[in-house]
């Protein structure tokens, strides 16, 4: 799955279900669609930095998976927050 420029990337175990995403990016429909049909456990949002085109998806995701823990270079924490208000 792809933004403009970003690539988004869905891992997970395929035995014990366990989920992460990397750059929630794009449209998350399809992220949507691939958690339920898989029934998988959303336990990580990691992210590269913190840039509007790789967090843009994370609000409704964090929604829908309250449990799952973000993951983000401090620093870039800030420019994080800041974009997602």
């Amino acid at each position: 799955m792809t933004g403009p420029d970003t690539k988004c990337y869905l891992i997970y175990d395929k035995i014990n279900k366990d989920a992460a995403i990397i750059d929630v990016a794009g449209s998350i429909d399809s992220l949507f669609i691939l958690i339920k049909k898989n029934k998988l456990n959303l336990k990580y949002f990691f992210f590269t930095h913190g840039h509007f085109d790789h967090v843009m998806g994370l609000l409704p995701l964090r929604n829908e998976f309250p449990n799952a823990q973000v993951c983000i270079n401090q620093d870039d924490y800030i420019d994080m927050q800041v974009q997602l208000e």
